[in-house]
């Protein structure tokens, strides 16, 4: 932090904000992994969805502890 005298008060100089460098591979590869966990998590999803009973509040044969 750098101080900067305006008058009789101290004022403190803002700081820029300086952004991280990505290499384009790490952020293809990051994007393909992002997409392939988003793809599993909405299967898994599903499948839950497909094996809850809302009638009963209980899993399905196959299911969970059922």
């Amino acid at each position: 932090m750098t101080f900067l005298k305006v008058g009789s008060i101290m004022v403190v100089e803002k700081i820029k904000f300086k952004t991280n460098k990505v290499n384009k591979k790490e952020l293809e590869e990051f994007k393909a992994h992002s997409k392939l966990m988003d793809e599993k998590m909405e299967a898994i999803i599903e499948r839950y969805k497909t094996s809850w009973d809302t009638s009963k509040k209980t899993w399905k044969k196959g299911m969970g502890n059922a």
